[in-house]
Parts: structure tokens; sequence; C-alpha cells
């Protein structure tokens, strides 16, 4: 019985041992080893869209085979009130986010090879959002102008119409 024990230990050690060698003579894979992201704006008002893209993937002979997963951050800079959420994943190399909340946002992409499973992060791109004046009004002038009166924005030092 312990010569059947012996056996069967050393057999399970040797197939061990032939399984640790089959990642050095199997071809490597593709790796990610960057990408970059980019807005098409640096600053925006709340409720425009920002255009943001995948750019500069390295490590990638084939980008056809690369998802791609953006995750936009929003709030204040430092403050606790930072969140976010992932949108999904995609082979598309950009996407169009809608602005809807005040202070900041970053976004980020994660890049990741689909017969590899290798990601890269990227580093974030910043966009400030600027903010809008509240009550708004418009009121007739004339027959050929209109009286546009707003509750200014406290850090606003001229506005555009």
């Amino acid at each position: 019985m312990n010569n059947i024990f012996k056996k069967s230990l050393a057999s399970l050690l040797c197939a061990l041992l032939l399984l640790s060698l089959l990642p050095l003579v199997a071809a490597p894979g593709q790796m990610v080893t960057g990408v970059s992201v980019m807005a098409d704006r640096t600053s925006a008002y709340v409720g425009d869209t920002v255009r943001f893209a995948a750019i500069h993937l390295v490590g990638v002979s084939n980008p056809d085979h690369v998802r791609y997963q953006f995750t936009p951050y929003m709030g204040s800079i430092g403050g606790s009130s930072m969140f976010h959420h992932e949108l999904g994943i995609s082979y598309n190399p950009t996407v169009d986010f809608k602005l809807w909340r005040t202070d900041y946002i970053f976004m980020q992409v994660q890049a990741t090879e689909i017969t590899s499973f290798v990601y890269g992060f990227s580093s974030p791109v910043w966009v400030r959002l600027r903010p809008a004046p509240t009550g708004v009004k418009a009121e007739t002038y004339s027959a050929t102008a209109i009286k546009l009166t707003w509750k200014a924005v406290p850090t606003a030092d001229m506005y555009e119409v």
C-alpha cells in the first residue's frame, strides 16, 4: 500500500512539473502596455456632451481584438462627493458622455486584449465643468430686440450668449 502511494505521488509531482513548463514553450500573448484617453474639449457646461476617445494603444498588434471600458468620475476635487460608474464594455474606442453634474469630471479607460485578457489603464483626463447662470429670463424690449436677465455666477467675469 505504501508503495502505491509513493508511485501515485511521484506521478502527480511529475505531471505538475511538466505543466509548469508549459508557459515557457507557449507563444506569448498580446499585452496592452499602454493606452491614453482624450476629450474633445477641456471645459464644458452641464448638459453638454463630451466625446472621449482611447488613443495611443501600445502593445497590441490588432486593435480589433481590444475591448474598452470607460469610467467617468464626477464630483469636487478632493471632496467626499466623488463618485463613478462604469459604462458598458465595447469594441468602440470612443464614447459620448452627457455631463449632468457640476464640479469636475475625469474619464479613465481600461483596454483589454480579448484573447489574453491582459489589460491596461489610462491616466485620467479632466474636463472642468463651467457653471451656467440660473434664472434666465427673456422679455420683449422692442420690435427687433429682447432683454435677457439672469442670476450672476459668482466666478464668471463674462458671459457668452
